[in-house]
C-alpha cells in the first residue's frame, strides 16, 4: 500500500507497509531522483500524492497520475486498473485518465432514485474529497466519496 500523506518535515512523501505493518517513509528527493528518467508515465496511486507528482513532472517526467485528496483503495484500484487497460488499448495518457475515472464513476449497486421514487442501479463512487461535506443525493444509497485523481503534466493545465 502506498500514501504520499506521509509527513517527513514540511513535506509530504510516500509511505509504505512493512512486513510488520509498521510505516516506512521514503524521501521524496529520492523517489524524485529514482523516477525522472521515466519516459512516458508515473502512476502515484496513493492518497495525497498531487504535491510530490507535481514534483516529479516537474523534474521531467512528462506525465504523471496521483490524488489530490484522501483516496478509497477500491476505488483506486479500479482507476488503476481502468487506466492500464486504455493504455494497454493503445490510448494516450489523457485518454486513458478519462476511461480510468468513467469506469470508476459507473460502477454501480442495487439502489432508488428518490425524486422518481424507481427503483434502479445508482453510482456506486463519486470522484470527490471524501473530506468535503457531501451535497444531498437523489440516490439511495448515497455514492461514496472517494477522492480526486489528478493528470499532471509539465506546463499543461491539470486535470481532475
Amino acid at each position: 500500500d502506498g500514501d504520499a500523506s506521509t509527513a517527513m518535515p514540511l513535506t509530504l512523501t510516500l509511505g509504505f507497509t512493512n512486513s510488520s505493518g509498521g510505516l516506512v517513509e521514503v524521501d521524496p528527493l529520492v523517489v524524485i531522483d529514482l523516477l525522472k528518467t521515466v519516459k512516458e508515465l508515473v502512476v502515484l496511486n496513493g492518497c495525497n500524492s498531487e504535491a510530490l507528482g507535481n514534483s516529479i513532472c516537474e523534474a521531467g517526467v512528462p506525465a504523471v497520475v496521483g490524488w489530490r485528496t484522501k483516496v478509497l483503495s477500491a476505488a483506486a484500484s479500479i482507476f488503476s486498473s481502468g487506466l492500464f487497460e486504455a493504455l494497454g488499448m493503445g490510448h494516450d495518457v489523457a485518454a486513458a485518465f478519462r476511461a480510468a475515472r468513467s469506469k470508476v464513476a459507473t460502477v454501480t449497486r442495487p439502489g432508488m432514485n428518490t425524486a422518481l421514487g424507481l427503483a434502479c442501479d445508482v453510482p456506486y463512487y463519486a470522484l470527490v474529497d471524501p473530506e468535503d461535506v457531501q451535497p444531498a443525493s437523489v440516490f439511495d444509497p448515497a455514492p461514496l466519496a472517494v477522492g480526486i485523481p489528478v493528470l499532471l503534466r509539465p506546463n499543461q493545465p491539470t486535470l481532475a
